[in-house]
């Protein structure tokens, strides 16, 4: 709701700013178009959740905000009778994607400067007050998340794409990085970079796992490659080889992926479900040991001849590779 009522304003000053334009001449009417735009400011300012009468210099940086220019890619524009709302609301455009939106792309960042300025007092009700409401939430949800990682106590490996059609190299180097080849532009995981995630995640090395641990490695490799959500983003320096995931709207930062709490909850829960179908199949078989479920357990990719092969259970606590 209140995405429309910021259009709505914008309406209106469209069509302020409309009423002078076939005379420009007459000073009674730029008088009056002076007045409907600083109408339409100050409503923009309460709408913002600046309280004009307690923090009056911020009318100014209201000002400049609006007269300032879109973010790259971005266009204002007007809808038309076609349009639900009715005609004459502004609404913003992104070129390469598509994407539609009431508001201004720069608000976010714009709310977050007022919030400096006005130390946290804002108008109930307006777009700071709702902003603050949902970053108090993001973070509660940060601490949360945080909370679910605690047992993840190691450093989340890093991955680094190695050039199209380069050698493989150790998928391990110093400070944690994972080597990733590629093959037609698809990222290629040696089953090293792999361990170092079952790792991460408290699975352990390979070495000791049995039939349960190895057919949950899919869930590894998916946490490897998932990408960063949208909002965050992913910070690294070189120098001291430390990583950080940012939430850009909360300015907060994490060691953790910002999906590490879903990938480790689904390993927990796929991993219970295998244990107990291997339990049921043991008591069907009047508890002689658990059930065979093939040797072919874990599939990889030749990264330099693009050949399939597989982890077997080779020998207690051993594997074996085979194509």
């Amino acid at each position: 709701a209140g995405d429309k009522v910021g259009a709505r304003r914008s309406r209106r000053r469209s069509t302020g700013s409309g009423a002078g334009v076939g005379s420009s001449g007459d000073e009674d009417s730029a008088s009056a178009d002076d007045e409907n735009y600083v109408e339409y400011l100050t409503q923009f300012c309460i709408y913002l959740g600046v309280d004009v009468a307690a923090a009056p210099e911020l009318i100014a940086e209201v000002d400049a905000y609006l007269k300032r220019p879109l973010p790259a890619g971005w266009t204002t524009h007007q809808t038309d009778g076609n349009c639900d709302y009715g005609d004459g609301f502004t609404y913003y455009m992104h070129a390469a994607t598509g994407r539609t939106q009431w508001t201004r792309p720069d608000e976010d960042e714009f709310l977050l400067y007022l919030r400096q300025k006005t130390k946290g007092v804002c108008l109930a009700g307006s777009r700071l007050f709702f902003a603050t409401m949902r970053d108090r939430a993001r973070a509660e949800r940060l601490r949360a998340l945080e909370e679910q990682l605690s047992h993840l106590t190691s450093v989340r490996p890093l991955l680094r794409a190695l050039p199209e059609g380069a050698a493989e190299q150790p998928p391990m180097s110093a400070g944690g990085v994972v080597h990733i080849a590629l093959r037609n532009q698809f990222p290629i995981l040696h089953p090293g970079g792999v361990e170092a995630f079952t790792s991460y995640f408290g699975l352990g090395p390979f070495s000791r796992f049995n039939s349960c641990e190895l057919r949950q490695l899919w869930i590894m490799k998916m946490a490897a490659l998932c990408p960063v959500p949208e909002g965050w983003e992913f910070k690294f320096d070189e120098l001291s080889m430390a990583a950080v995931f940012v939430d850009v709207a909360a300015g907060t930062a994490s060691r953790h992926h910002p999906l590490d709490a879903f990938f480790s909850g689904l390993l927990e829960r796929c991993a219970a479900r295998h244990r107990s179908f291997e339990a049921a199949e043991a008591l069907k078989h009047g508890g002689q040991g658990t059930a065979s479920l093939g040797g072919q357990v874990a599939f990889f990719v030749d990264a330099s001849r693009g050949q399939p092969y597989w982890l077997r259970c080779g020998q207690p606590g051993g594997l074996d590779s085979g194509p």
